[in-house]
């Protein structure tokens, strides 16, 4: 019987059991000869002796097995409930659509020759409206060709955000670029919105362009001010002077073999002590990603805490020297650092830590708070303006029970984006501003749509 006539049930039945035999090992027994219905129908105890075919089987599995009964095929009934009717022929043509901005990229590994290939193409294109005899690109091509890769990869990876900021609508509450506020800028890019916009000019872009993650792109903008830096750090060396250097001081490169690590002693030591405290922590258990990060730092710890010398016994001097102080000036970060003047300070070298301590604040607020200030977390749906002379009712968490003021809105103030975020209502006591999260609408002058 052919699998696929049959129902999803028995067919998944007869496809386990062709799985562990051939069709050729299955034969049909008779009733009169199948064991299996002795006791179906009911056989004593003492009918069911040592050498009954319950226990023996069959008297012609004795026999040769070219004397065994013929097997004839059964047909299938078509009434069998289990039996479709017919069968479904199901084609499925794939259409694959080849976007030549990425095909580009795939073809050319050099970023700069894509851009200026996109420049090129785009000035072909608008040859009318160019006014130039240059042959050189100008930089207004540049940015407009660079803009215009990005714009494919944005509409190849978010086509339905990029349809609905073009209509000048709303995305999608579950839409992973919901959070970053999106906007198209000129030359129909998707940027980060965010409330940095009203925010104060930092040494930052505040509307970097979304660019999907796994694509080409990505790759070829970081890798571009990478490889630059490294080329003009490998064209500063002067190779002769580092092989002149490394010569007089007898050092020679030696690398270790293949699944030799062994060779290395002093830092493959340390993988060793680094892979044992994990094991000796884990013990093999599944921990989450906070606690594995926890029992990393642990580790890393204990291995900038361990001694880099032998620990005399001069009371003088009892911390040992550990790498941690190479790190922080002291043996263990578990030890507070020394926060009293000595006779040696000075309002000066006070002034200077100080200058210090607020340098690194402010890279590290750049680099860790900062980014996170782009992301909305919530308010993701768009609301209808509250109004003058709709009738809300005042949430207030110190009201008694039971009891809604009503009020009327009779002001509204407009933020820069013209939301309303707050408004003043009249109740019977008088008029006060409140926020809209304070407010609950009973009726608006506008019926929604």
């Amino acid at each position: 019987m052919e699998g696929c006539r049959l129902r999803a049930f028995v067919a998944h039945r007869v496809a386990e059991i062709l799985e562990m035999s051939a069709v050729s090992q299955w034969r049909h027994i008779n009733g009169s000869l199948n064991p299996a219905d002795d006791v179906s129908r009911g056989v004593s105890p003492s009918a069911l002796s040592r050498c009954h075919r319950w226990f023996v089987g069959p008297t012609f599995l004795q026999l040769d097995e070219q004397l065994w009964p013929m097997s004839t095929e059964i047909a299938v009934d078509a009434d069998d409930p289990e039996v479709m009717n017919s069968l479904r022929l199901v084609a499925a043509v794939v259409h694959q659509e080849v976007n030549c901005g990425m095909h580009l990229f795939d073809m050319v590994s050099r970023f700069k020759t894509c851009v200026r290939i996109v420049a090129y193409i785009y000035r072909f294109l608008h040859y009318k409206t160019f006014t130039s005899t240059s042959v050189t690109l100008s930089a207004w091509e540049i940015k407009k060709a660079l803009a215009k890769c990005i714009h494919v990869f944005q509409r190849f990876a978010f086509p339905e955000e990029y349809e609905l900021l073009r209509n000048g609508m709303g995305l999608n509450p579950k839409s992973k670029l919901t959070s970053l506020d999106p906007f198209l800028d000129e030359d129909q890019v998707i940027r980060v919105g965010g409330r940095l916009r009203q925010g104060i000019q930092l040494d930052i872009n505040r509307h970097p362009a979304i660019i999907p993650a796994d694509c080409s792109l990505v790759h070829r903008l970081v890798w571009q001010p990478a490889a630059k830096t490294l080329n003009e750090f490998r064209d500063a060396l002067d190779w002769s002077s580092v092989d002149r250097y490394l010569a007089d001081r007898q050092i020679q490169w030696k690398f270790l073999p293949p699944a030799g690590p062994h060779m290395g002693g002093t830092w493959e030591r340390l993988i060793r002590v680094a892979k044992k405290a994990l094991v000796s922590v884990l013990s093999g258990n599944a921990v989450t990603d906070e606690v594995l990060s926890t029992v990393f730092a642990e580790v890393e710890s204990l291995l900038n805490g361990r001694p880099l010398a032998y620990m005399g016994s001069d009371v003088s001097n009892p911390s040992p020297l550990t790498p941690f102080y190479l790190l922080t000036g002291r043996s263990s970060v578990y030890v507070p650092s020394d926060i009293l003047c000595t006779e040696q300070c000075t309002w000066t070298k006070h002034w200077q830590h100080a200058q210090v301590i607020v340098e690194r604040f402010w890279r590290r607020w750049q680099r860790e708070l900062l980014p996170t200030l782009q992301r909305r977390t919530k308010w993701m749906m768009e609301s209808p303006n509250l109004k003058v002379d709709d009738v809300v009712v005042i949430v207030a968490p110190n009201s008694p029970k039971g009891q809604w003021p009503l009020s009327r809105i009779v002001d509204v103030f407009k933020g820069k984006d013209g939301r309303v975020r707050v408004v003043n209502v009249k109740t019977t006591t008088g008029t006060y501003k409140r926020p809209i999260t304070r407010l609950m609408v009973l009726e608006s002058v506008e019926k929604p749509p």
